[in-house]
């Protein structure tokens, strides 16, 4: 029964990773409407997560992990 389940699981993986995009701009599947939905949803989900010039403060650090959900998470 779990090869069964395995093989299954093996062929569906296999296609997903030929058929799904990595990006809405690369994908094929989406027409312009959409991809242009999906490009402007991930930047604003994004919010501050893509600025390349991050800049941490020693409190910030401390902050982190003086935090008891940090010390749960190691």
């Amino acid at each position: 029964m779990f090869l069964i389940e395995g093989l299954i699981t093996i062929l569906v993986a296999s296609f997903a990773y030929f058929y799904i995009s990595d990006y809405p701009e690369n994908s094929n599947w989406l027409n312009d409407k959409e991809r242009k939905f999906a490009i402007e949803r991930l930047k604003n989900d994004a919010g501050k997560a893509h600025i390349k010039h991050l800049h941490l403060d020693k409190k910030q650090i401390c902050a982190a992990f003086k935090d008891w959900v940090c010390e749960i998470n190691f």
